[in-house]
């Protein structure tokens, strides 16, 4: 194996990484190497596309790079059909649209996407040049229409991350036409008096968020067209600008409508609107539907409500014609602050269509420190005194609790579905004796409200409901809201049979609503169900809030909430205490937000269990964040039985969770058959991709806190851990996985360990190890890897305590087993005599293999004898290296100690995804060559947490090392940062590094440039570096010098550093400021640089 080594130090690369999918694992591509000039005057419109054309043809993830400067960009369009999986556009520069404003005016768009998928814009800043169009405009010149700065269109799985667009000439961005879509930190800004600037347009678009943005524009800060389904809004701040406006809509006759669409959070000031949705008095076919306005404030706002259903400009296209639009179920709540005018509310809907179920609740606006006032037209509001209202008393209900009062319930809801008016059943306090009852749609009611001021109680023997499948049922409904009250099924006494393995009933489930609309569950108890104490099966746009659940902790099969094959519910700030899942999630239920919901005791919040059915609808778009979970069995849990199903989990974000004593806080189980019943010997078919556990922290009441214990026919992919924070006994908590793949970013605790209890083992023992050190064990290792390497099973090589005497070894790949981990308890141990290794490449090599993962145990390569061999200038062999991996994916080492290799310790040659966490290595500083981790001709490695002292380079990189990532590694050391190459003609190049954030104690050289390497004037004099060396950061780099000069850059005389900058960079020698020294090397110094430097 041939190995292009530098010399002495570490090299720590940091590339960037992302809030989703790191960049570190991407081919990248640099406008600049294309031909883009940042100097903002150069054309650079076809570097940018051939930059585009290249990474969409390309098969890897891929980032397209834009360095700091200007560029000058005309109209371009990016066309879709890529084989790139991911492209992220990493903007560092500023795009500048022409100065004449006609050259873009003409075109519908400046920046164009149109058919991709898996596109990320990140930073920078999209300048159109706008007010010169403006400016034509307002003169009433003969002017173009002007161009959207930055469209998608009939796109899927767009990120767009803290963006800046300034002035454009018409919208700043649009979406339509596309699906899962994410836009958060951007900023957008042009004059108040700017015509059609809306900030962002949706339409024709679904599942879309809007996060944390600031908009000030001239026009709508937020615009939403026909066709828009589930859009969340929040932390949004507008102004100056026109608000955040559905519509306009009924443009045309055949419009789709708007549904599903929550704004929260959000702030006005001094805009024209706020909160508003406007059509065209025009007929049509759409609709808005629910839509909740919550939490925003208005400053000097001056019309903070508004639905405008007559809207005409000019009296033009529309006179005498009414709204077709049909806008039903908008809710504003917490709707706050001042409005410029005194009218703050404005209803003027369709006399053909009136507005229905418009609810206001906590609003609180005022007009000169005086409450304002509203105005409504054709607008049915849900205020209770505006209902036509059904008292349950007045049908023979009796507050007594003894009395049955089921016959009176059924009759009040008859009433109030044939009403055709809105209506509440009203239920005043008391407790209220029912049997099991069913309440049927087909109502006539658009809306009908059970307003609970008592309690529901059920009958004290439970075999009245135990044959039955729910005591309270909505069946075919549309609009019903229950609000308030108990229900009290007095489950414990059918637990109790249970309990005694007697002949009970199942029981029934408390509340059940089935294939029903637009419904909502607030502030209700339910208390001791029977079975589950709600059911949402088959329903659409369901908001349960505030409802609190309560049951033993031992109570059998009491779920809380149970959704299935439904789509659009939201449950929101619930207090869950019950025997089984808080929120369980069956079959077909898209678009789920869980939020503010507190488990405890119970069994967690569960996907599953799935796969009882060949063929299920699968689980798509789920959201849980800001849940706590308080000493429950499992924390966040997606669970399928080990049989064979059509089904599917995907798009599951579980956000900022709060464990306290969980048993399981994270788990994925795809092997779940109690009992060994009706599933022994399968494996689930259910697919498991794209699930994100981001900000989930706390206390595990067992040592392994996370659980992915997939399908080894379907391993579980695109699993992320970000930010997780699990300890155990106030010690890190362990993970244990097995089929599954993903990445673990940032500060995660636990460290992600592959199970060992799920896998097929094979002990060396049994096939004649020793654990003496004296045995030769070689033959037995070898014939446990052949086992293992055979097996169709995930493996297990499982090394005891003890010492095993070792000679050179080579495991080879072709394996059927998909994964094989060494167990190393006990210490491998070289030959005494370096001669047995001494002429091998390597002691313990692993070549074409995948999956493989070496965890714990010690390797004593027994080098000082060889080393003082070498010392004494004898004649000696080279050595070997103690552990190498060639031609290799997805290899793992972690917490190894490697003492005293007779060469390099640890190389990586051709490999790809490599982890290497918690290695120590250990050598002596005089040492010869003993490398500790050697990187070449790989991609994807990790280097992690190790500390490394050793006699030459602690890590070196060679040639083709792509994507390197090394972090929090401690090295003692003759050098800190250094790059280097021989003085020679070469190809090669270094591009795109950044050292961020290293100590420095007592170092000779903290950073280094050499170009110039030629030791003892051989085969280079006379010659120089044909090396590139460019985009080199170094960040944060502290600490104290040996020796005066501390930085040297001492770069090619033919092809000079470039683009290399130090940024709060702070190194001294004795306590003063140390020097630097520069040939031939361009770049800058910024912010506070403490030493003289050269740059």
């Amino acid at each position: 194996m041939k190995l292009t080594r530098p010399l002495h130090g570490i090299i720590l690369i940091l590339f960037v990484m992302l809030a989703i999918n790191s960049t570190s694992a991407t081919t990248k591509y640099n406008v600049l190497s294309f031909g883009a000039k940042p100097n903002g005057k150069t054309d650079s419109t076809k570097a940018f596309l051939m930059a585009w054309e290249a990474a969409c043809s390309s098969a890897d993830s891929t980032m397209i790079y834009v360095p700091k400067g200007r560029y000058l960009l005309g109209s371009m369009a990016f066309k879709g059909g890529c084989k790139s999986p991911q492209i992220t556009i990493r903007i560092d520069g500023t795009l500048v649209a022409p100065q004449d404003y006609r050259v873009l005016g003409k075109s519908t768009d400046w920046l164009s996407f149109e058919g991709v998928n898996g596109i990320s814009i990140l930073g920078g800043a999209l300048d159109a040049k706008g007010p010169s169009l403006w400016a034509c405009k307002a003169s009433h010149s003969n002017c173009p229409s002007g161009a959207t700065t930055l469209s998608f269109t009939n796109s899927k799985n767009i990120r767009i991350r803290r963006l800046l667009s300034l002035n454009s000439q018409m919208f700043h961005i649009v979406i339509n036409g596309c699906e899962n879509v994410h836009v958060q930190g951007v900023r957008i800004i042009a004059a108040g008096d700017s015509p059609n600037t809306d900030g962002i347009h949706v339409q024709l678009s679904k599942n879309v968020n809007i996060i944390k943005c600031s908009i000030k524009t001239g026009d709508d800060c937020i615009s939403i067209g026909p066709g828009t389904k589930n859009l969340w809004v929040e932390q949004v701040t507008c102004g100056p600008g026109h608000g955040i406006s559905i519509g306009s809509l009924a443009k045309d006759l055949k419009e789709e409508g708007v549904q599903n669409v929550t704004i929260r959070k959000t702030t006005f000031m001094g805009t024209q609107n706020g909160l508003r949705i406007k059509s065209w008095a025009r007929p049509s076919t759409g609709f808005v539907q629910g839509v909740r306005f919550l939490d925003s404030l208005m400053r000097n706002v001056q019309n903070p409500i508004v639905i405008d259903q007559n809207y005409c400009p000019h009296n033009l296209n529309c006179p005498s014609q009414v709204s077709g639009i049909k806008i039903k179920d908008i809710i504003y709540e917490d709707i706050r602050g001042t409005s410029s005018t005194q009218v703050a509310i404005k209803f003027d809907c369709s006399p053909k269509n009136p507005c229905t179920g418009i609810r206001l609740q906590n609003v609180n606006l005022s007009y000169l420190n005086k409450p304002a006032q509203s105005s409504c037209s054709n607008v049915l509001i849900n205020s209770t005194s505006a209902l036509t209202k059904y008292n349950v008393l007045n049908f023979g209900a009796k507050p007594n609790g003894k009395t049955d009062s089921t016959k009176a319930f059924l009759m009040a809801w008859k009433a109030a579905c044939a009403s055709a008016d809105s209506t509440i059943i009203y239920v005043p306090k008391g407790r209220y004796l029912l049997g099991s009852m069913a309440f049927q749609g087909g109502c006539k009611s658009p809306q009908i409200i059970f307003r609970i001021d008592g309690t529901l109680v059920a009958p004290q023997d439970y075999r009245v409901l135990g044959k039955s499948t729910d005591w309270l049922s909505f069946e075919g409904v549309n609009g019903v809201s229950i609000l308030g009250g108990a229900l009290d099924a007095k489950g414990p006494s059918l637990w109790a049979c249970k309990a005694s393995h007697s002949n009970c009933p199942s029981g029934a489930t408390t509340l059940s609503f089935a294939n029903s609309k637009n419904i909502r569950i607030r502030s209700l108890l339910s208390l001791n169900s029977q079975m589950f104490h709600i059911v949402i099966n088959g329903c659409e746009n369901v908001n349960v809030q505030g409802v609190r659940i309560i049951a033993a902790g031992n109570s059998p099969n009491t779920d809380g909430i149970h959704v299935q094959l439904s789509k659009n519910v939201n449950i929101i700030k619930c207090s869950i205490k019950t025997g089984d899942d808080c929120i369980s999630i069956g079959p077909g239920t898209k678009n789920l937000w869980v939020e503010q919901v507190t488990c405890g005791p119970g069994h967690g919040i569960s996907i599953g269990s799935l796969a009882k059915d060949l063929k299920e609808e699968g689980v798509q778009n789920i959201t849980m964040k800001k849940t706590i979970f308080l000493g429950t069995q499992n924390g966040l849990r997606i669970k399928s039985w080990a049989r064979p199903s059509t089904g599917f989990v995907q798009g599951v974000r579980f956000m900022n969770s709060l464990m306290v004593n969980v048993q399981n806080p994270i788990v994925i189980d795809q092997n779940y058959c109690p009992h060994n019943l009706n599933c022994p010997n399968q494996v689930s078919g259910i697919k498991i991709k794209d699930i994100i556990y981001e900000g989930i922290r706390g206390t595990s009441s067992t040592q392994v806190a996370i659980k992915f214990d997939c399908s080894p026919k379907n391993p579980c992919t695109g699993i992320r851990l970000q930010n997780i924070n699990l300890s155990y006994l106030n010690k890190p908590a362990q993970s244990s996985c097995s089929n599954v793949r993903g990445k673990a970013l940032n500060l995660v605790r636990p460290e992600t360990i592959n199970s060992t209890s799920a896998l097929t083992k094979y002990n060396v023992l049994n096939f004649g190890a020793k654990p003496n050190g004296k045995t030769d064990s070689t033959k037995a290792f070898l014939m446990a890897w052949k086992a293992a390497c055979a097996s169709a099973d995930s493996t297990i090589i499982y090394v005891p305590k003890g010492r095993y005497l070792l000679g050179s070894m080579a495991f080879q790949g072709g394996c059927k087993s998909p994964q094989i981990i060494f167990r190393i308890d006990g210490t491998l141990v070289a030959p005494q005599d370096y001669r047995v290794l001494g002429k091998s490449t390597d002691w313990l090599s692993f070549e074409g293999v995948n999956g493989v993962s070496i965890l714990g145990g010690a390797l004593d390569a027994k080098g000082p004898s060889l080393w003082a061999c070498k010392a004494s200038h004898s004649n000696c062999p080279s050595g070997a290296t103690t552990l190498s991996f060639t031609n290799s994916k997805n290899i793992r080492i972690r917490s190894l100690l490697s003492l005293n290799s007779q060469m390099f310790h640890i190389v990586i040659n051709g490999c790809e995804n490599v982890n290497v966490q918690g290695v120590r290595i250990i050598a002596a500083g005089n040492s010869p060559n003993t490398d500790g981790i050697h990187v070449q001709l790989s991609k994807n490695v990790n280097i992690i947490k190790c500390s490394i002292k050793t006699g030459d380079d602690c890590i070196s990189i060679g040639p083709g090392t792509k994507n390197l990532w090394a972090e929090q590694v401690t090295c003692g050391t003759q050098n800190g940062l250094r790059i280097k190459s021989w003085a020679r003609p070469s190809t090669g190049f270094v591009q795109g590094v950044r050292f961020m954030n290293s100590l420095m104690v007592n170092v000779q050289n903290p950073i280094v440039i050499d170009q110039n390497y030629c030791p003892h004037n051989l085969n280079c004099p006379n010659q120089v570096s044909g090396i590139k060396i460019k985009d080199i950061i170094y960040e944060g780099i502290r600490g104290t010098s040996s020796t005066q000069v501390a930085i040297k850059f001492d770069c090619s005389s033919k092809n000079p550093c470039i683009g290399i900058r130090l940024q709060n960079v702070n190194l001294s020698y004795l306590n003063k400021p140390a020097q630097s020294s520069c040939s031939n090397v361009r770049g800058k110094a910024l912010n506070l640089v403490r030493l003289e430097s050269c740059l």
